[in-house]
């Protein structure tokens, strides 16, 4: 069978994608499916290729790989495209250009796997709904704690309820915060995440609090089944947070953590200090951590919360999951 796809940005992110196509093409043979990648779509490239684009030589360039196109909604209108998976970069404004891409997709009756945070704390519950009416699937476990299932946890224990979430959700900060306990200034650890590509240039979304703010809604959307937004959390970040506190934090054997906590209407982002005895204490480096009150107890999932190739993974498990969905298998 094959399943062909368009994907939506191709930086590091989409580049790991390929990658894992390319590296796990016998996972794909084992379910008796040629998955093509016909259409990349990027700010500099928009290439169709209807036999399907190379994608070991797409990795280095996408140069002559296709033809160009002028318009992305007539593609996915006319080119029998069966998913959308987005890895753009859209804006915690308006959620574009991944929320009207992905209404696109859905209204076109392709399937998206999306690991772009902000068309869904945005525009969660309008997405979902509108996946629904057309019977197609809409799966985002990428964008939060990457590859780590905090989002398919919920495929997985079908009857969970949870009450109370509680993480680590931005691997940026977590590093910036154990560096300046190594030593570091704020400046200097910001300058060496981005040096290892956990930061980005504009690492403000990460800083002031908004992206974990972002993985919250996503998170509480989920389990809740509400339909938050943005504009329904309380966000602190750690721009303010200076070398001096942290230094005391660490003399009362204590270590400073951006905390994302969300119960029933109640959604809050801040640096909180924690002693040695919380379960967070020990979450270092790019790690992200979250845990779930349920009616079972206590659930913890910790794992790497930064790196293309982890939010590649979480794409890639989706394209795997949804792929058993359609066909049943």
């Amino acid at each position: 069978m094959e399943l062909r796809a368009c994907l939506i940005g191709f930086g590091k992110v989409g580049r790991s994608f390929a990658s894992l196509l390319i590296k796990n093409k016998k996972i794909l043979e084992k379910i008796n499916v040629e998955f093509k990648v016909v259409c990349i779509y990027t700010r500099k490239y928009r290439l169709f290729n209807d036999k399907g684009i190379e994608l070991d030589k797409a990795i280095f360039s996408l140069d002559n790989l296709g033809e160009r196109f002028d318009d992305i909604n007539d593609i996915m209108a006319t080119k029998n495209i069966d998913f959308l998976m987005d890895f753009s970069v859209s804006s915690f404004t308006n959620g574009e250009p991944g929320y009207s891409l992905i209404k696109c997709a859905l209204n076109n009756g392709i399937n998206v796997i999306t690991v772009s945070k902000a068309p869904l704390a945005l525009h969660f519950r309008e997405l979902i709904e509108l996946a629904k009416k057309r019977n197609k699937i809409l799966r985002y476990q990428g964008t939060v704690m990457s590859g780590t299932p905090a989002v398919n946890l919920k495929e997985i224990l079908p009857s969970l309820v949870v009450d109370k979430i509680r993480g680590i959700l931005n691997g940026t900060t977590n590093f910036i915060l154990t560096k300046m306990e190594e030593g570091f200034t704020f400046e200097d650890a910001l300058f060496e995440a981005k040096k290892l590509g956990y930061a980005e240039e504009d690492p403000s979304i990460d800083i002031k609090g908004i992206d974990s703010a972002a993985k919250l809604v996503i998170l509480a959307n989920t389990y809740f089944d509400e339909n938050y937004s943005l504009e329904n959390v309380k966000i602190s970040g750690i721009e303010s947070i200076s070398k001096g506190q942290v230094d005391e934090a660490t003399k009362n054997k204590s270590r400073i953590k951006l905390i994302a906590s969300a119960e029933k209407d109640n959604l809050i982002v801040q640096p909180k200090m924690l002693k040695d005895d919380d379960i967070f204490f020990n979450i270092i480096g790019i790690n992200n951590c979250v845990e779930f009150d349920t009616q079972y107890g206590r659930i913890l999932l910790s794992g790497p919360g930064a790196g293309a190739l982890n939010t590649a993974y979480g794409a890639f498990s989706d394209l795997i999951l949804s792929i058993k969905q359609i066909f049943n298998r």
